[in-house]
């Protein structure tokens, strides 16, 4: 409990999309706005107020723990600092820094994506498709409007964000940068339908593999210039999801890193993404492809601030 002339300070750490201190850990150092009433009413609209232990509902419906809610409002919460000093956002903004160290152009995309890993990865690669044609000079073709469509009706996708990612293609262009590297976090859910070993950030790297493996490979495609010769130009996609702690299932690796080559390694070494995708068995498919260079492999990291998804749109002209 908290007491009159005692300061806390607290340190946190958030694994939690949004930050919402109340949440993380379980908030301990953080006034608590619920009540039992709320349990209890969470239990009656799921109906299954009868389904839980008998000491469970006797806890929640005793008179001392409504007592103790609102003891909670009298105690002075201004002798309580919580300080936010890590979160997916401060991991993010580190790699959009570390980005323009590389030469590349940085857009912090969200730091709460969230959805199912395998329809997140096939998202990040049509972002990449889209964000390659304005690199290309191609922003206003049909190609570009049908992407920009998926995107803002499949995906969700803001479209001041969209107008924002083709000014920063061009941009990288006219200004001689290397190109664009989207930077976000989160964290996704796995549909589990087989009996494999992955995670979900091996899962949406090798949906993101399938992805751009049934595309153009490179993305290319041929400008004219004003002088009516034909320039080609070709961009280069690398994709990668990897969780900060350095786990991402029941296995050594963190996530995975992809590029259109993957694919083609998949084929070589006979092996099928797609039925290892469906089984959930990614790991093993990321281990068996070109002795596993395609693992991203930490270890433990000693941190957790959720995952972080890179995505690199490289300018190879």
């Amino acid at each position: 409990n908290v007491r009159k002339s005692v300061l806390v300070l607290a340190l946190i750490l958030s694994d939690v999309i949004g930050d919402p201190l109340d949440f993380i850990a379980g908030g301990p150092t953080v006034k608590d706005t619920s009540a039992s009433e709320d349990s209890l009413r969470v239990l009656k609209e799921l109906y299954i107020t009868e389904a839980i232990p008998p000491s469970v509902r006797k806890v929640l419906n005793e008179e001392h723990n409504r007592n103790a809610d609102q003891e909670l409002d009298t105690l002075d919460w201004s002798l309580v600092q919580n300080v936010l000093v890590g979160s997916n956002k401060s991991a993010c903004e580190v790699a959009c820094a570390r980005s323009v160290a590389l030469g590349y152009l940085p857009y912090l995309l969200s730091t709460q994506v969230e959805g199912e890993a395998q329809d997140i990865g096939r998202m990040y690669i049509s972002l990449a498709k889209y964000i390659s044609l304005g690199l290309q000079g191609y922003e206003q073709n049909k190609e570009a409007s049908d992407l920009e469509n998926l995107l803002l009706s499949k995906f969700n996708i803001d479209h001041n964000k969209l107008k924002q990612l083709q000014e920063l293609a061009q941009k990288a262009v006219t200004s001689g940068k290397k190109g664009v590297c989207i930077v976000a976090g989160g964290e996704t859910t796995v549909i589990v339908k087989g009996k494999g070993i992955g995670g979900r950030n091996q899962e949406m790297a090798v949906a993101a593999a399938i992805e751009l493996g049934e595309s153009d490979h490179r993305l290319r495609s041929s400008l004219k210039v004003n002088d009516g010769r034909r320039s080609s130009t070709q961009t280069k996609v690398t994709f990668l999801a990897a969780g900060t702690d350095g786990i991402d299932g029941p296995n050594i690796a963190a996530g995975g890193v992809i590029t259109a080559g993957f694919m083609a390694e998949t084929a070589t070494s006979g092996l099928d993404a797609k039925e290892f995708l469906n089984r959930n068995d990614t790991y093993t498919l990321l281990s068996k492809v070109d002795h596993g260079l395609n693992h991203v492999i930490t270890g433990h990291t000693g941190t957790n601030v959720m995952d972080i998804h890179l995505v690199l749109i490289t300018n190879m002209q």
